[in-house]
C-alpha cells in the first residue's frame, strides 16, 4: 500500500502503484498523500531497492526520531545521566509500537515532526522555517501525525526553553512555511488537485467509521485482550508515579504536556482503529517522558534503573520457554522460496498475485511488472479473494501459509500457541511464513 509506488518513483520518476491496479483501477496512486512515496523513492533511487535498504530507512528514521525528541525534551527540562540513554529509549520506544506496524510511514511522519520541533528553535530565521516546513510536511507524510503535531506545537508555545521564541511568534514564517509545503504537494500530485480529493475521499469512506462507531469498535477490541489492559496500567501506574512523586502541581506544564499527548494518541486511534500501535506509541513515549521528569536527581535515577533492571528480569523470566519456539517462525522455509521461484520462471505470461512475505523473501521487493498485491486484488467492496474457488486462470498465487489460512483454514495447519506473556498467549501456525504457490483450478 505504501512502498508500491515508492519502487515505481525509484525507478521512473511517475506517482503510480501497478501493485494496487486491481483494487483502485488504476496505477496512478493518488488515494494517500504522496510525500512518503517521494521520500522513500528517493531513497531507493540512492542505495537500490531491497529489503535491507527499507529496513535501514525504517531505523534511520527511529534514530532520527529519538535523537530529535531527547534534544527538544532536554532544551525544557535537564534529562538524568547518562545522556546517551534518552535519545536509545526513545528510538527503542519508538521501534517497539510503531515498528509492530511493517513497512508504514508513521514512522518517518514522527521523525520530520520532532526534527522540525528542534530546527524551529534553532539557528538563523532560514533554519526556523525549514523547521516549519518539516512540521508540516509530517501531516502530509503522515496524517495521523496532524493531532500530536497539534499537541506538540500547543506545548512548544507555553513551554518555552530561556531565550527561544515562542510558535505565535513565528506566525510569519509558519505563513511562509505553509506556502512552501503546499506548493511541494501540489508538484507532488502534478496539480492534479480535485482528482487527488476525489480519490482521497472515496478510500477514506471505504476504511473508516462514524466516530460512534470507531469508539464502540476500540472498546470491544481492546476490552477483553489482557495484555491491553496490562499496557493500559502500566501507564496508570507511571501516570499515578508521576503525581506522588512529589511536586508535581508545581510543575504544571509537565502535567499539561503529557495530558496533551495522551489525548493526541487517543484521539489518533479513535480515528482510525486499526492502528492499534499509536495508543502503544503513545503510552510508551509519554511514560518515557515521564521516566525522564522524575530521573534528574541521583536516587531517583537509581530508583529508575532498579526498576528498568527487575522489569527486565521479570519478562526474560516469564519468556524463557518462548526462545526456541519464536526461532523458527522468522522467515519462509527455503524449500518453499526454491518451490515459488519454479513456478514463476514457469508460468511468465500470467499475472502474479503476491503478498508481502513473497515481495521480501522471494523477490526482495525487486517485484516484476506482472505482480500485483493478494490483499487487494479484487475489486472494491471486496479486497482479497474470498476462497480458492476465486481463483482465475490468468493467475498464479504465491502468498503464505497465513494468507491461506484466512480464505482456507481448513487447509491450513492447526493453530498453535507459540507466544506467552504475563497470561496473553500468541496464536501461530507451523509454516505461517512458508509460501504456498497455488495455481488455477482445473476447468471443466
Amino acid at each position: 500500500m505504501f512502498s508500491g509506488a515508492a519502487f515505481e518513483i525509484s525507478r521512473s520518476g511517475e506517482l503510480k502503484n501497478s501493485l494496487l491496479v486491481d483494487q483502485f483501477g488504476t496505477d496512478v496512486f493518488l488515494v494517500y498523500p504522496p510525500f512518503y512515496a517521494f521520500l522513500l523513492g528517493g531513497w531507493l533511487r540512492l542505495t537500490g531497492v531491497s529489503a535491507t535498504a527499507l529496513l535501514i530507512f525504517q531505523h534511520l528514521c527511529y534514530f532520527i526520531a529519538g535523537h530529535s525528541l531527547a534534544l527538544w525534551l532536554a532544551r525544557r527540562h535537564s534529562l538524568g545521566r547518562p545522556r546517551w540513554l534518552w535519545p536509545t529509549l526513545f528510538a527503542a520506544g519508538l521501534l517497539g509500537s510503531l515498528g509492530t506496524m511493517g513497512l508504514r510511514p508513521e514512522a518517518a511522519g514522527f521523525a520530520a515532526l520532532v526534527l522540525g520541533l528542534c530546527l524551529r528553535e534553532t539557528g538563523p530565521a532560514t533554519i526556523h522555517v525549514l523547521g516549519w516546513v518539516l512540521i508540516g510536511s509530517s501531516v502530509v507524510i503522515a496524517p495521523h501525525m496532524l493531532t500530536y503535531a497539534i499537541a506538540l506545537t500547543a506545548i512548544a508555545q507555553w513551554w518555552v526553553p530561556p531565550g527561544r521564541p515562542t510558535p505565535l511568534a513565528q506566525w510569519k514564517l509558519v505563513v511562509a512555511a505553509a506556502l512552501v509545503v503546499v506548493a511541494g504537494f501540489l508538484w507532488s500530485i502534478s496539480g492534479r488537485l480535485e482528482e487527488f480529493l476525489v480519490a482521497l475521499s472515496t478510500h477514506a469512506t471505504r476504511t473508516s467509521l462514524p466516530l460512534r462507531d470507531a469508539i464502540a469498535v476500540s472498546w470491544t477490541r481492546t476490552s477483553p485482550l489482557l495484555f491491553r489492559h496490562l499496557v493500559g496500567l502500566t501507564a496508570a501506574a507511571t501516570f499515578a508515579t508521576v503525581l506522588l512523586s512529589g511536586r508535581i502541581l508545581g510543575r504544571r506544564r509537565f502535567l499539561l504536556a503529557a495530558t496533551a499527548i495522551a489525548v493526541a494518541g487517543l484521539t489518533s486511534a479513535i480515528l482510525d482503529v486499526a492502528r492499534d500501535e499509536l495508543r502503544l506509541f503513545t503510552i510508551v513515549m509519554w511514560s518515557f517522558v515521564a521516566l525522564s521528569w522524575f530521573s534528574t536527581k541521583p536516587n531517583r535515577l537509581a530508583i529508575a534503573q532498579f526498576g528498568a533492571l527487575a522489569l527486565f528480569a521479570a519478562v526474560g523470566w516469564d519468556q524463557r520457554r518462548n526462545w526456541p519456539l519464536l526461532s523458527a517462525t522468522g522467515r519462509p522455509d527455503s524449500s518453499s522460496i526454491a518451490a515459488a521461484e519454479a513456478a514463476v520462471a514457469n508460468n511468465p505470461d500470467k499475472k502474479l498475485l503476491i503478498d508481502s512475505h513473497a515481495a521480501r523473501y522471494l523477490f526482495d521487493y525487486r517485484i516484476p511488472p506482472n505482480a500485483r498485491d493478494w490483499m487487494f486484488s479484487r475489486p472494491f467492496p471486496r479486497m482479497w479473494p474470498d476462497s480458492l474457488a476465486d481463483h482465475l486462470a490468468d493467475e498464479l498465487w504465491i502468498i503464505s501459509g497465513e494468507r491461506l489460512w484466512m480464505i482456507e483454514p481448513q487447509l491450513a495447519p492447526e493453530m498453535v500457541p507459540v507466544f506467552s506473556l504475563f497470561g496473553h498467549t500468541l496464536l501461530r501456525f507451523p509454516q505461517a511464513q512458508d509460501l504456498v504457490v497455488l495455481e488455477p483450478p482445473s476447468l471443466p
